[in-house]
């Protein structure tokens, strides 16, 4: 557990140092550049569930193929839970024919996400004993591939069109009380958010 809130926080703290040192960075280097993104999707493991989904992904071009970065995303999330998750992430976008009109790419991004969703329960067990508690719903593990085509407006700007498939592992705690209740806990269950959608972006 902690070894996973140390990589948590060391994510988040390389996400907000870029962050802020990207305009005086990207003023020195016009290989720095910065990707903005909005999408929706369906939750396809899930009935009527769905994402608004926003990303800022600044990154690194190592070549007119290549790029790499860390970034950071919103995602809003309709009849599941948590309600609201905050993903921090590493990325890469690859594009295949960089000299075509319309190009190819594709495009990973892997991290954790934050957030979390308290609800709370109570009611009476098979005893007849009054029981109460907290269940917790907790954004973590993040990646999302997306494949996609972008149209360059100027040398350095660009508009892209892309489908995705997001999966958000979703971490689960009960907190009932009293603790000897015998509670059926199947119904409160969240299953991990498989996410299909499409996305928008202006990278530049």
């Amino acid at each position: 557990m902690e070894n996973k809130f140390m990589r948590k926080t060391i994510l988040l703290s390389l996400s907000v140092l870029f962050l802020f040192s990207f305009p005086a960075i990207m003023a020195q280097d016009r290989k720095i550049g910065l990707q903005l993104e909005a999408g929706y999707g369906t939750i396809s493991n899930k009935d009527n569930a769905s994402a608004y989904q926003i990303f800022l992904s600044p990154y690194y071009r190592i070549n007119d193929n290549f790029a790499i970065g860390i970034g950071g995303g919103l995602m809003q999330h309709k009849s599941t839970y948590p309600e609201r998750s905050y993903p921090v992430y590493i990325h890469s976008k690859y594009r295949l024919k960089p000299n075509w009109l319309l190009k190819p790419f594709f495009n990973i991004k892997i991290g954790y996400g934050f957030g979390s969703t308290d609800m709370g329960i109570a009611g009476i067990d098979i005893n007849d004993l009054k029981y109460s508690g907290e269940i917790k719903y907790s954004a973590d593990f993040f990646i999302s591939p997306s494949i996609g085509v972008s149209y360059d407006i100027t040398k350095q700007r660009s508009l892209f069109l892309a489908i995705s498939y997001d999966l958000l592992k979703v971490k689960t705690e009960n907190i009932i009380h009293p603790e000897n209740a015998v509670v059926d806990l199947k119904s409160y269950a969240e299953k991990n958010s498989s996410i299909i959608g499409l996305r928008v972006g202006y990278e530049f």
